[in-house]
């Protein structure tokens, strides 16, 4: 079980607005879509970040296998079909 850290809808962390900007719930997981602006001298900074939230792994357990292979799947699906020149960050607790 994750604690909730984005927002809802909007919210600003210090200088950086976070807005989610899509969501879609599946029985296992919780796939979103932030966008994250920063204003610059130079404009404004703006970032897309996709979010894959496993809901299915309470703590102190073991995770539902067959639902976090078919999250890891859909992972990869994305990415063959949105290749970015970044990292895959996974984190828990």
């Amino acid at each position: 079980m994750c604690l909730q850290y984005w927002p809802l809808t909007r919210f600003m962390f210090g200088d950086i607005e976070v807005e989610t900007i899509d969501t879609h719930t599946y029985a296992h997981f919780v796939f979103r879509t932030f966008r994250l602006t920063r204003k610059t001298d130079d404009g404004v900074e703006t970032r897309i970040v996709k979010h894959f939230h496993f809901t299915e792994w309470e703590l102190d357990s073991f995770p539902y296998i067959s639902a976090f292979i078919e999250l890891r799947r859909r992972v990869r699906q994305y990415m063959e079909k949105n290749p970015v020149d970044a990292p895959i960050i996974v984190h828990c607790r």
